[in-house]
Protein backbone atom coordinates (compact mmCIF):
# COMPACT_ATOMS: atom_id res chain seq x y z
CA UNK A 1 0.00 0.00 0.00
CA UNK A 2 1.12 3.25 -0.87
CA UNK A 3 2.26 6.23 1.43
CA UNK A 4 -0.64 8.66 0.57
CA UNK A 5 -3.69 5.84 0.68
CA UNK A 6 -2.32 4.84 4.62
CA UNK A 7 -2.51 8.58 5.14
CA UNK A 8 -5.97 9.82 3.72
CA UNK A 9 -7.07 6.47 5.60
CA UNK A 10 -5.75 7.85 9.25
CA UNK A 11 -6.53 11.04 8.40
CA UNK A 12 -10.39 10.62 7.67
CA UNK A 13 -10.65 8.40 10.59
CA UNK A 14 -9.41 11.26 13.24
CA UNK A 15 -11.57 13.47 11.56
CA UNK A 16 -14.54 11.35 12.14
CA UNK A 17 -13.67 10.19 15.72
CA UNK A 18 -13.86 14.39 16.47
CA UNK A 19 -17.09 14.56 14.62
CA UNK A 20 -18.55 11.81 16.86
CA UNK A 21 -18.52 14.13 19.77
CA UNK A 22 -19.83 16.92 17.95
CA UNK A 23 -22.83 15.13 16.35
CA UNK A 24 -23.60 14.57 19.77
CA UNK A 25 -23.87 17.64 21.33
CA UNK A 26 -25.69 19.00 18.13
CA UNK A 27 -27.70 16.73 16.05
CA UNK A 28 -27.25 16.40 11.95
CA UNK A 29 -30.45 17.15 11.57
CA UNK A 30 -31.25 20.29 13.81
CA UNK A 31 -27.75 22.00 12.45
CA UNK A 32 -29.72 21.39 8.85
CA UNK A 33 -32.37 22.74 9.79
CA UNK A 34 -30.68 25.73 11.06
CA UNK A 35 -28.84 26.07 7.87
CA UNK A 36 -32.38 26.05 6.20
CA UNK A 37 -33.05 29.38 7.82
CA UNK A 38 -30.24 31.16 6.97
CA UNK A 39 -30.04 34.29 4.72
CA UNK A 40 -28.27 33.68 0.87
CA UNK A 41 -24.27 33.82 1.30
CA UNK A 42 -22.51 36.46 -1.13
CA UNK A 43 -23.05 35.28 -4.37
CA UNK A 44 -19.82 34.89 -6.55
CA UNK A 45 -20.78 38.00 -9.18
CA UNK A 46 -19.46 40.03 -5.87
CA UNK A 47 -16.45 38.32 -6.07
CA UNK A 48 -16.31 38.81 -10.40
CA UNK A 49 -16.30 42.08 -9.87
CA UNK A 50 -13.22 43.11 -8.42
CA UNK A 51 -10.29 43.29 -10.74
CA UNK A 52 -9.59 40.76 -13.17
CA UNK A 53 -6.61 39.96 -10.83
CA UNK A 54 -6.24 39.60 -7.07
CA UNK A 55 -4.30 38.20 -4.82
CA UNK A 56 -6.51 35.21 -2.33
CA UNK A 57 -4.17 35.29 1.14
CA UNK A 58 -5.03 32.07 2.71
CA UNK A 59 -5.72 32.69 6.17
CA UNK A 60 -4.28 29.50 8.57
CA UNK A 61 -3.31 29.68 12.24
CA UNK A 62 -1.32 26.36 12.59
CA UNK A 63 -1.01 23.64 15.31
CA UNK A 64 -1.64 26.04 18.72
CA UNK A 65 1.46 25.19 20.01
CA UNK A 66 3.83 26.99 17.34
CA UNK A 67 3.72 30.78 17.88
CA UNK A 68 3.27 32.88 14.95
CA UNK A 69 4.28 36.65 14.10
CA UNK A 70 0.66 37.53 13.29
CA UNK A 71 -2.35 37.16 15.34
CA UNK A 72 -5.26 36.16 13.58
CA UNK A 73 -7.02 39.67 13.88
CA UNK A 74 -3.70 41.19 12.45
CA UNK A 75 -3.85 38.72 9.38
CA UNK A 76 -7.74 39.94 8.72
CA UNK A 77 -6.43 43.61 8.82
CA UNK A 78 -3.71 42.86 6.46
CA UNK A 79 -5.96 41.24 3.83
CA UNK A 80 -8.87 44.24 3.89
CA UNK A 81 -8.56 45.01 0.45
CA UNK A 82 -8.80 41.38 -0.79
CA UNK A 83 -12.11 40.60 -2.20
CA UNK A 84 -12.01 36.90 -1.04
CA UNK A 85 -9.97 35.14 1.66
CA UNK A 86 -9.47 31.42 1.97
CA UNK A 87 -9.50 30.33 5.78
CA UNK A 88 -8.30 27.26 7.08
CA UNK A 89 -11.75 25.91 9.54
CA UNK A 90 -11.11 22.90 11.02
CA UNK A 91 -9.60 22.11 14.69
CA UNK A 92 -7.79 18.68 14.37
CA UNK A 93 -4.69 19.76 12.56
CA UNK A 94 -4.14 23.76 12.29
CA UNK A 95 -5.46 25.02 15.55
CA UNK A 96 -8.40 27.22 14.03
CA UNK A 97 -12.29 26.25 13.99
CA UNK A 98 -15.60 27.53 12.39
CA UNK A 99 -15.52 30.03 15.03
CA UNK A 100 -12.77 31.77 13.01
CA UNK A 101 -14.85 32.43 9.85
CA UNK A 102 -17.65 33.77 12.12
CA UNK A 103 -15.12 36.07 13.33
CA UNK A 104 -14.14 37.24 9.66
CA UNK A 105 -17.56 37.53 8.87
CA UNK A 106 -17.60 40.58 11.24
CA UNK A 107 -14.49 41.96 10.44
CA UNK A 108 -15.33 41.96 6.76
CA UNK A 109 -18.67 41.55 5.48
CA UNK A 110 -18.35 42.03 1.83
CA UNK A 111 -15.14 39.52 1.37
CA UNK A 112 -16.00 36.14 -0.34
CA UNK A 113 -15.16 33.94 2.24
CA UNK A 114 -14.01 30.42 0.99
CA UNK A 115 -13.56 27.82 3.99
CA UNK A 116 -10.84 25.30 3.95
CA UNK A 117 -11.28 21.78 5.71
CA UNK A 118 -10.73 18.42 4.97
CA UNK A 119 -14.04 17.51 4.31
CA UNK A 120 -14.55 13.61 4.74
CA UNK A 121 -18.02 13.76 6.45
CA UNK A 122 -21.49 16.47 5.36
CA UNK A 123 -21.09 17.54 9.02
CA UNK A 124 -18.56 19.80 7.89
CA UNK A 125 -20.38 21.12 5.52
CA UNK A 126 -23.13 22.32 7.07
CA UNK A 127 -20.65 23.56 9.97
CA UNK A 128 -19.17 25.92 6.90
CA UNK A 129 -22.27 27.13 6.11
CA UNK A 130 -23.28 27.74 9.94
CA UNK A 131 -19.82 29.59 10.00
CA UNK A 132 -21.36 31.91 7.10
CA UNK A 133 -18.89 30.70 4.21
CA UNK A 134 -19.72 31.64 1.16
CA UNK A 135 -17.91 29.09 -0.84
CA UNK A 136 -16.40 25.22 0.78
CA UNK A 137 -13.30 23.48 -0.93
CA UNK A 138 -13.36 19.89 -1.46
CA UNK A 139 -10.40 17.46 -2.57
CA UNK A 140 -11.50 14.54 -5.12
CA UNK A 141 -8.19 13.38 -3.93
CA UNK A 142 -9.35 13.02 -0.05
CA UNK A 143 -12.92 11.98 -1.24
CA UNK A 144 -12.88 10.36 -4.47
CA UNK A 145 -14.65 11.06 -7.38
CA UNK A 146 -18.27 9.94 -6.03
CA UNK A 147 -18.36 11.44 -3.16
CA UNK A 148 -17.23 14.67 -4.50
CA UNK A 149 -19.98 15.19 -6.91
CA UNK A 150 -22.44 14.10 -3.63
CA UNK A 151 -20.63 16.42 -1.30
CA UNK A 152 -20.92 19.17 -4.38
CA UNK A 153 -24.64 19.05 -4.83
CA UNK A 154 -25.11 18.98 -1.34
CA UNK A 155 -23.14 21.77 -1.10
CA UNK A 156 -25.35 23.40 -3.58
CA UNK A 157 -28.09 22.84 -1.93
CA UNK A 158 -27.10 24.54 1.44
CA UNK A 159 -26.32 27.65 -0.79
CA UNK A 160 -22.57 26.83 -0.74
CA UNK A 161 -20.27 27.48 -3.55
CA UNK A 162 -18.30 24.06 -4.39
CA UNK A 163 -14.65 24.86 -5.08
CA UNK A 164 -12.50 21.54 -6.27
CA UNK A 165 -8.91 21.36 -5.02
CA UNK A 166 -7.33 19.95 -8.35
CA UNK A 167 -3.87 18.00 -7.54
CA UNK A 168 -3.91 16.45 -10.55
CA UNK A 169 -5.34 17.78 -14.09
CA UNK A 170 -7.71 14.46 -14.75
CA UNK A 171 -9.84 15.97 -12.19
CA UNK A 172 -10.63 18.69 -14.76
CA UNK A 173 -13.00 16.67 -16.22
CA UNK A 174 -14.49 16.38 -13.10
CA UNK A 175 -15.10 19.91 -12.38
CA UNK A 176 -16.27 20.51 -15.83
CA UNK A 177 -19.01 17.41 -15.48
CA UNK A 178 -20.20 18.82 -12.20
CA UNK A 179 -20.62 22.23 -14.20
CA UNK A 180 -17.98 24.38 -11.04
CA UNK A 181 -17.55 28.02 -11.40
CA UNK A 182 -14.52 27.87 -9.39
CA UNK A 183 -11.21 25.46 -9.28
CA UNK A 184 -8.22 25.68 -7.26
CA UNK A 185 -4.84 24.13 -8.84
CA UNK A 186 -2.72 22.38 -6.16
CA UNK A 187 0.78 20.87 -6.87
CA UNK A 188 0.75 17.78 -4.58
CA UNK A 189 4.33 16.88 -3.18
CA UNK A 190 6.50 15.06 -5.72
CA UNK A 191 4.33 16.51 -8.48
CA UNK A 192 4.97 20.17 -9.09
CA UNK A 193 5.89 18.99 -12.40
CA UNK A 194 2.52 18.88 -13.60
CA UNK A 195 1.69 22.29 -12.87
CA UNK A 196 4.77 23.58 -14.63
CA UNK A 197 4.62 26.29 -17.04
CA UNK A 198 4.68 24.08 -20.35
CA UNK A 199 1.80 21.84 -18.69
CA UNK A 200 -0.36 24.54 -17.94
CA UNK A 201 -0.35 25.84 -21.76
CA UNK A 202 -1.53 22.46 -22.62
CA UNK A 203 -4.05 22.73 -19.80
CA UNK A 204 -5.13 26.12 -21.35
CA UNK A 205 -8.26 24.31 -23.28
CA UNK A 206 -9.34 22.25 -19.96
CA UNK A 207 -9.38 25.85 -17.96
CA UNK A 208 -11.47 27.63 -20.02
CA UNK A 209 -15.20 28.10 -18.99
CA UNK A 210 -14.14 28.18 -15.12
CA UNK A 211 -15.32 31.67 -14.26
CA UNK A 212 -12.30 31.25 -11.15
CA UNK A 213 -8.88 29.16 -11.28
CA UNK A 214 -6.87 30.07 -8.54
CA UNK A 215 -3.14 28.39 -8.51
CA UNK A 216 -1.67 27.32 -4.82
CA UNK A 217 1.65 27.67 -4.30
CA UNK A 218 4.21 27.69 -1.27
CA UNK A 219 6.11 28.96 -3.62
CA UNK A 220 6.22 32.60 -4.11
CA UNK A 221 7.97 32.44 -7.25
CA UNK A 222 4.93 30.47 -8.53
CA UNK A 223 3.08 34.00 -8.30
CA UNK A 224 4.65 35.16 -11.84
CA UNK A 225 3.36 31.72 -13.24
CA UNK A 226 0.07 32.06 -12.36
CA UNK A 227 -0.09 35.97 -13.77
CA UNK A 228 1.00 34.23 -17.36
CA UNK A 229 -1.86 31.76 -17.45
CA UNK A 230 -4.50 34.33 -16.23
CA UNK A 231 -4.96 32.46 -12.95
CA UNK A 232 -5.49 33.99 -9.84
CA UNK A 233 -3.01 33.53 -7.27
CA UNK A 234 -3.82 31.35 -4.05
CA UNK A 235 -0.22 32.15 -1.62
CA UNK A 236 0.04 29.71 0.93
CA UNK A 237 -0.96 30.96 4.16
CA UNK A 238 1.39 29.06 6.70
CA UNK A 239 4.75 30.06 4.55
CA UNK A 240 3.09 33.69 4.68
CA UNK A 241 1.96 33.97 8.17
CA UNK A 242 5.57 33.28 9.43
CA UNK A 243 7.45 36.15 7.53
CA UNK A 244 7.66 39.15 9.67
CA UNK A 245 6.84 41.36 7.04
CA UNK A 246 4.17 39.53 5.85
CA UNK A 247 1.19 42.27 5.75
CA UNK A 248 3.97 44.54 3.35
CA UNK A 249 4.77 41.62 1.89
CA UNK A 250 0.90 41.22 0.84
CA UNK A 251 1.11 44.99 0.16
CA UNK A 252 3.37 44.70 -2.77
CA UNK A 253 1.80 41.37 -4.07
CA UNK A 254 -1.24 43.48 -4.16
CA UNK A 255 -0.02 45.88 -6.03
CA UNK A 256 2.39 44.19 -8.44
CA UNK A 257 -0.89 42.13 -9.56
CA UNK A 258 -2.54 44.82 -9.74
CA UNK A 259 -0.88 46.86 -12.16
CA UNK A 260 0.22 43.66 -14.23
CA UNK A 261 -1.42 44.21 -17.96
Amino acid sequence: MTEQPVFIEHLTACIKRSLQHLRQQQPFFQLEQRVVQMPAPLPLAQLMQQPARCLLPEICLANQNQLHAHAFEAQLAACQTSPCLALWIESCFHGGSPALLRQARQHQRETYLIAQDWIVDEYQILQARLADADAVVFSPALLGSRRTQAYCQKARFWQLEPVLLIHHPRDLSLARELQLQCVCLSAAPGQTALWQAQRLEQYTALLQGFSLAFFRSDQAADLQLAQQHKLRPWLAGDLLWRAADAPEQIAALQQSLASSP
